[in-house]
């Protein structure tokens, strides 16, 4: 099954609805909303992470499944139907002041060429802000050594022989990624969206996914900018 096929038909009719549903994690990564901005969302989905960034600026999507693509662009998002592995996306250079790269990074076999393909639509004083999950929780370790497998614990309809994720994260090697792609971090946020075991205050969480992101940390989160030296 090809990858276009794949994302319209088991994903379209078993993970499209969730994604759908997912609450808006850009404002953990922003002070403030941004105005007046060209915004490019990679692997936007059905639009969940960008939709609320519309209003102020001028929102881009592109995916690989014609049925998120439907529900972004009636949440006024200017779709494009894109193969992220084979294809280019289809901007000037320079041309994007934010590029939003969460949960799609996981998706492709080659994540390392998409964010070079990320970093020529950005403009030099641009910013791309990362997220990937966390497979390697303390619940999600538990989970495998139990015998789970490593489908995250969220993915209850996915088995190992048909889950989406074909590459895994841990905090270090997420930010050498990210610096060997051509960009520099600005800023990491791993302490904000947590798996900590239930019972600590909140301030203990925070320490914890701040000195062990790879056991506390749900997912890595980063602001990055183009390395200019590059």
């Amino acid at each position: 099954m090809d990858t276009q096929k794949y994302y319209n038909t088991f994903y379209a009719n078993n993970i499209l609805a969730v994604d759908n549903a997912r609450g808006e994690m850009i404002s953990h990564c922003l002070e403030d909303i941004p105005k007046g901005k060209k915004i490019l969302d990679v692997g936007c989905g059905p639009g969940g992470q960008s939709y609320q960034l519309t209003a102020h600026n001028e929102v881009f999507g592109v995916d690989i499944s014609t049925s998120a693509l439907e529900i972004a662009k009636s949440r006024g998002i200017n779709t494009y139907c894109v193969n992220l592995e084979t294809e280019d996306l289809s901007f000037p250079d320079a041309f994007f002041d934010i590029v939003l790269a969460t949960d799609v990074l996981e998706h492709v076999f080659d994540p390392k060429s998409l964010m070079v393909k990320i970093r020529r639509v950005l403009s030099p004083k641009g910013i791309v802000i990362v997220i990937v999950p966390n497979h390697f929780s303390w619940h999600e370790r538990i989970k495998i050594i139990m015998g789970g497998g490593i489908v995250h614990s969220s993915h209850t309809l996915c088995d190992d022989w048909n889950y989406f994720h074909i590459r895994y994260f841990r905090q270090c090697s997420f930010e050498k990624f990210i610096t060997t792609s051509g960009f520099q971090i600005e800023k990491t946020f791993h302490d904000l969206v947590l798996d900590v075991p239930r019972g600590f205050p909140l301030f203990m969480d925070r320490f914890l996914a701040r000195r062990f992101p790879d056991l506390f940390a749900a997912q890595f989160m980063a602001i990055a900018k183009k390395n200019q030296n590059e």
